[in-house]
């Protein structure tokens, strides 16, 4: 019995190296690398109005705006720090008010919250030739304002970019940034991105 075990063992051995006999076979496995799409901008969404948040920005928790003594929900608030200088932070707020005040009235409010004090001539001016209209991905008008030109001419200064854009119910959007004139800078172009992208 143990011979007959024995002698078929070696009978499946023989099997299986002539089975494994011959040149041995190459296989080339081509290495698939999958790159995950870079989405850099995030589309979010609040009270009717849709925009897209710049690469790098921060979204806080829903907050609250006062106007005329009126508590009112942000849409949205964001914050973004200079990369040379975490500290050195800047918010973004975009609120909805009935319209009201025009450019002038806004102009006026916005420099008392910087505490500058220019001339009514020098205002004018900005008013004239200083005003930059653009329209968002939604066909809304806009007009920027850039009020680096009231403030100290150095990077830690206090300043204000703003976005005003007309909405199709009467409101009108108010998106505005605040923060160092150096780090504004920096982010001027991706805050009209931000404007820009509402609809």
């Amino acid at each position: 019995m143990r011979s007959v075990v024995g002698s078929c063992a070696i009978g499946l051995l023989a099997a299986l190296l002539c089975g494994c006999g011959g040149p041995t076979e190459v296989r080339t496995y081509m290495e698939i690398q999958q790159t995950a799409e870079r989405t850099p901008e995030k589309e979010g969404r609040a009270a009717g109005i849709v925009w897209t948040k710049p690469e790098g920005w921060s979204q806080l928790p829903k907050q609250t705006a006062a106007r005329g003594g009126i508590s009112i929900d942000r849409i949205a608030t964001f914050t973004v720090s200079s990369e040379e200088d975490a500290e050195d932070e800047a918010q973004v707020t975009l609120v909805a008010f009935p319209t009201a005040g025009g450019m002038a009235g806004n102009l006026d409010r916005w420099l008392r919250q910087l505490l500058a004090s220019p001339s009514p001539a020098e205002k004018q001016s900005f008013l004239d030739s200083e005003i930059e209209s653009f329209t968002t991905k939604g066909g809304q008008t806009g007009m920027y304002a850039d009020l680096s030109s009231f403030v100290p001419d150095e990077p830690s200064a206090q300043s204000m970019l703003t976005g005003t854009i007309t909405l199709e119910d009467d409101r009108v959007l108010y998106a505005k940034m605040t923060g160092s004139r150096g780090l504004l800078a920096k982010q001027k172009e991706a805050f009209e991105r931000l404007c820009e992208s509402i609809k």
